[in-house]
């Protein structure tokens, strides 16, 4: 129960004890991945963000499913200014779970943002001086493809309620 516990410190923004209880938590049970993640947020919080990086990733392998520790992870690597590589493999890992995620679509798509800008200040002219050019887009690299949601939502499908959750 100490998660929960640590958690109400957070959410008071008492970090020292909500640090405190987590550690003497684990303690005692050194595999607990809540324990892990409210250490991870605890850290953010006071702007430790290479301690929260290494809770959030202790957390995510030992829990690849623990969502909400991955996206905190992936908002601590950006913040870092990680590489885009590994910033690519938690998003990637996330979409496997959920593959039309928005929040991760974003992330993909600022990050083939940033690649393209840095793609055209590398482009030098025939002076050796860099251009502002805009590739077309055949020239465009992107990492990975952006996946575009390909279903459509019709009323017959289920219950209202249901075709209004999915809209």
């Amino acid at each position: 129960f100490y998660p929960m516990l640590a958690d109400l410190y957070l959410l008071e923004g008492d970090l020292a004890r909500a640090r405190k209880v987590c550690e003497v938590g684990l303690d005692h049970d050194s595999t607990n991945v809540d324990g892990k993640y409210i250490l991870g947020k605890v850290a953010v919080a006071e702007n430790k963000l290479t301690l929260a990086e290494k809770w959030l990733k202790q957390v995510v392998n030992e829990n690849p499913a623990h969502f909400t520790a991955l996206r905190l992870l992936i908002n601590v690597e950006r913040q870092l200014k990680r590489s885009v590589k590994t910033i690519q493999a938690y998003i990637s890992r996330l979409l496997q779970f959920i593959p039309y995620d928005d929040e991760c679509l974003k992330w993909l798509n600022e990050i083939n943002a940033v690649r393209d800008l840095d793609d055209l200040k590398a482009l030098p002219d025939s002076d050796g001086v860099t251009e502002n050019i805009t590739p077309s887009s055949a020239d465009k690299k992107t990492a990975e493809p952006i996946i575009e949601k390909s279903y459509k939502i019709v009323e017959s499908m289920a219950t209202f309620s249901m075709v209004k959750v999915l809209k």
